[in-house]
């Protein structure tokens, strides 16, 4: 099957927006899913405080478990989201380039369309490429989990 190339410009153009949704979808995803578990903190913080003498040291750590195996399977879920936001990223980018996007006078008189940081890949599989979106998921999260802990082992009244 031949392809011309105003066809091959049109199917790169498709991939490149539908890429694009993905990755805003991902984003979304995960922004969503951490606010669901910052809304439970904020739920659960002030029903440990007004409820200080129903928490008898098995419950506490019972609770510390639970909170902890939450914790866990959130960050869990969250990476599954950031590397299949790598993936999709390492795609955008084979994509931007075959249009090229990055290549001097392409689009702009001497300049390229996108600048150089752009074009920054994931090096190898087992590396997590950190956004700084993910980072700041993974810092509320984290905050979420200590501070839950805390107001299940002390009483700051």
């Amino acid at each position: 099957m031949e392809i011309n190339e105003n066809q091959k410009i049109t199917v790169l153009l498709s991939l490149l927006n539908e890429r694009y949704n993905a990755s805003h979808q991902m984003r979304e995803r995960s922004l969503k899913f951490a606010m669901w578990v910052l809304g439970f903190v904020i739920i659960a913080i002030p029903w440990l405080l007004l409820n200080r003498e129903l928490l008898t040291s098995y419950i506490k750590w019972s609770f510390s478990i639970i909170i902890l195996i939450l914790g866990f399977f959130s960050y869990w879920f969250l990476i599954a989201i950031n590397r299949g936001f790598n993936r999709n990223r390492r795609l955008l980018i084979k994509i931007e380039k075959a249009l090229g996007c990055y290549e001097k006078n392409a689009y702009i008189e001497s300049e390229q369309l996108f600048p150089k940081e752009y074009n920054q890949q994931c090096n190898g599989k087992r590396k997590i490429n950190w956004t700084y979106h993910f980072i700041t998921i993974y810092a509320w999260i984290f905050i979420a989990i200590v501070l839950v802990i805390f107001f299940i082992w002390f009483n700051p009244n």
